[in-house]
């Protein structure tokens, strides 16, 4: 075999040595080698004598001799010397001792590829041809131009062509600190009208941990909301947040969070319009999911509509240096949620996410980890079968009750499981209860805090910490608003740093059984779908079988009633029999269930002002505008959007359900301008509790109370608002008829 190789099994990330080398039988792993009990120093040299190789630990000439046997493979001398045994060891050896990664020289013929085609990369350092070939997902494809690419490199690693004009995918890559920042900071200076790119020491002042920064990443269309409508629109914006890395040896988060982020700010870039260079960069890039049309007009809608925060790195400094803590303390204990006031708020990444929370009305945030597969988001109080309570406090949830919200925050984490899907030998995350049995309950954790702060006094804490100078004790004292929020904890995958073959690529992105399918592709289809139920809406997209013109398009001015202008249709009356009538399909997403929905019109000169296209009314008027004698409406319908069959991938087509009925238009006249509005009522079963839950009171959340409780009002000292309401109305189409 030409392409002979010390590579990684991508079923179990075990290391392997081919069966010929050196006319040597071996296939031997090395794991057992590094989980044997002792020091580092004997993990590092039993995986060395379990290749057979005289390794002494201490003489270069002798690592050079061994490496010469088997090509040139790279020892990290350096750490095989470490005497330490803490946690980290494994992810240390794991990223800077992959010495097993370089493959022997590969016939002529895929060389000559190789020049031909500088793209094409044969992953030289990762799989051997036969993985190349039939991998997990069938045959590996890869990007070439030339028609007789394939033959040159048959008969030693099998490749396939992508059709011209489309992008190659995207492998995800493994991120470190320094990759990730000048991420951030080129999506901020190429696209500064859809990203925000702070610090927590610039917009906090925070003191730095070490020499590390905490920045922090807000998407939103500041230009959408630029005008005086717009401004007062932008207090309403439902906000989500997405953490990475607050355990620092825990490294998928932050290339999820930052992959995302990119993902999103390209769509709206390109959904935009325009001929600046990075517009037609975004378009670019985004050619690859050609194959998904409604994906990009899709996750653009979500930057114009939500506030977005990110925070890729929150412990910064355990990133940087590839270690759980940040200087010895465990930021996950250091919220201050049943935790001792001395023992709360230590680390200056517990203080980053504080303070963000504290200007902001989060109703969902996820927080990123690793070194289990699930999703929970009872992480300490624990009294739910899916839902939130994660602490000693509430454990026992059969006996003692579920959390107020548990309804919701079941739905959602399984269904969230469905879209992320299964990938080779790794399954769907699990979900549930996480104190009762999926994972450990501790004090002092992110999860309850973001959830039950600003309610559940039993448990807050008034943080006094002495660490870098001390932190105000009014920095833990919360209006009754502001912890509210659904809060996830995301163990993305069994190992802390999994290999880069397992990350998976942005090939068959939206698919849950996409091809590219790995730890950081299901992660990203996670956040999209958070960032989306997070408020629920309506869309008509298409008159008479003809695609509506699109809701709102990113960077323009909101202005009332603009709408009317540029989402309409003409209809000639004279042209047909037919014109009498006209067919809407509409969509509704945000949500689940959808419990009811219809269309409701009359004559523009009928609606009250504050339809104005850009705001939701209030429950009070909506009520007053449906009722009245000058407004009809088709009849009522019911069904669910896309999530509650969240696997189902439709590939070209929206894979949202959809809705449609035909009204009758021969009650106007020629000249009349008709609003026509998509109403839905949805997830009514988030109001409904079971039997016991603890404390005893209603649901408590944000997210359950905007879609089940008119009566929900909450305002920050900053005027960010979050209304509750139970009907949610569409920008309405204009039908002008001539």
């Amino acid at each position: 075999n030409p392409c002979l190789v010390l590579g990684v099994d991508p079923f179990t990330n075990n290391y392997i040595v081919p069966n010929q080398i050196d006319g040597v039988n071996k296939f031997k792993t090395l794991r057992s080698g590094y989980e044997r009990n002792g020091t580092f120093r004997e993990r590092g040299k039993g995986a060395y004598d379990s290749l057979g190789l005289n390794l002494n630990l201490d003489d270069p000439i002798a690592q050079k001799n061994d490496a010469s046997k088997f090509g040139d493979i790279v020892y990290s001398r350096t750490l095989l010397e470490s005497t330490s045994d803490s946690e980290d060891v494994w992810s240390k050896w794991s990223e800077k001792s992959r010495i097993i990664e370089q493959i022997f020289p590969l016939e002529t013929s895929c060389e000559d590829l190789q020049d031909q085609k500088g793209e094409i990369k044969l992953k030289q350092r990762t799989k051997t041809c036969k993985w190349l070939s039939k991998r997990r997902y069938g045959k590996t494809r890869k990007w070439c131009k030339e028609s007789d690419v394939r033959e040159k490199c048959s008969k030693t690693c099998e490749v396939d062509c992508y059709p011209k004009g489309r992008k190659s995918p995207h492998n995800f890559p493994r991120d470190d600190y320094n990759s990730i920042v000048d991420g951030m900071k080129r999506l901020a200076d190429d696209y500064p009208n859809f990203v925000t790119l702070t610090t927590s020491q610039g917009r906090y002042g925070l003191p730095k941990a070490g020499s590390t920064s905490n920045h922090i990443l807000i998407i939103e269309d500041k230009n959408r909301h630029s005008s005086a409508i717009g401004k007062k629109l932008s207090k309403s914006l439902p906000e989500v947040f997405f953490s990475g890395a607050l355990h620092g040896d825990e490294r998928n988060g932050p290339t999820v969070t930052y992959e995302t982020a990119r993902l999103l700010v390209l769509s709206a870039a390109c959904n935009s319009g325009g001929d600046e260079i990075s517009i037609k960069t975004a378009c670019r890039e985004l050619s690859r999911h050609k194959s998904t049309p409604w994906a990009v007009p899709w996750l653009a809608r979500l930057v114009s509509t939500r506030r977005i925060v990110i925070v890729p790195m929150a412990n910064a400094l355990g990133f940087k240096r590839k270690t759980r803590a940040e200087n010895g303390i465990d930021p996950n204990r250091d919220f201050a949620f049943d935790q001792s006031p001395s023992k709360c708020m230590k680390t200056i990444a517990g203080r980053t996410i504080n303070e963000i929370f504290r200007e902001s009305l989060f109703q969902i945030s996820i927080t990123f980890h690793s070194g289990i597969e699930l999703i929970g988001f009872c992480v300490r109080y624990l009294s739910c079968q899916g839902g939130e309570w994660g602490n000693v406090g509430r454990m026992n949830a059969k006996k003692n009750g579920f959390s107020p919200d548990d309804e919701g925050q079941r739905q959602l984490s399984e269904e969230i499981s469905s879209y992320c899907g299964s990938f080779g030998q790794t399954r769907k995350y699990i979900t549930g209860s996480i104190n009762n049995g999926l994972i450990y309950a501790v004090e002092g954790g992110m999860e309850d805090w973001a959830y039950g702060g600003s309610w559940d006094s039993k448990f807050m804490t008034t943080c006094n910490p002495s660490t870098y100078g001390g932190y105000s004790k009014s920095k833990t004292q919360y209006e009754d608003s502001t912890l509210r929020s659904f809060n996830l904890l995301v163990e993305t995958s069994n190992d802390k740093d999994p290999f880069e073959s397992s990350l998976g690529s942005d090939e068959d992105l939206f698919n849950p059984r996409g091809v590219g399918n790995g730890h950081i592709s299901r992660n990203i289809r996670l956040t999209l779908m958070v960032a989306d139920v997070v408020e629920p809406y309506s869309s008509i997209v298409s008159i008479n079988k003809q695609d509506a013109p699109l809701d709102i398009v990113p960077g323009i001015p909101v202005e009332a009633r603009s709408c009317i202008s540029r989402k309409f249709v003409n209809i000639d009356l004279l042209a047909s029999s037919d014109a009498s009538s006209v067919t809407l399909d509409w969509v509704v997403g945000g949500s689940f269930t959808v419990d009811e929905t219809k269309l409701m019109y009359s004559k523009w000169e009928d609606v009250p002002e504050k339809f104005n296209c850009v705001q939701q009314p209030t429950e009070q008027e909506y009520i007053e505008y449906e009722s009245s004698s000058f407004t009809s409406s088709t009849s009522i319908q019911n069904g669910h959007t896309r999530w509650t069959d969240a696997e189902t991938f439709s590939g070209k087509d929206d894979p949202n359900p959809h809705f449609s009925e035909t009204i009758d238009l021969s009650s106007f006249s020629s000249g009349d301008s008709i609003a026509v509005f998509a109403v839905c009522v949805v997830d009514k079963m988030w109001a409904k509790q079971p039997t016991k839950v603890q404390p005893n009171v209603p649901p408590q959340s944000h997210v359950v109370n905007s879609r089940t409780n008119s009566d929900w009002n909450h305002i920050i000292s900053n005027g960010k608002t979050v209304q509750g309401r139970i009907h949610w109305i569409s920008v309405p189409v204009t039908i002008n008829l001539q």
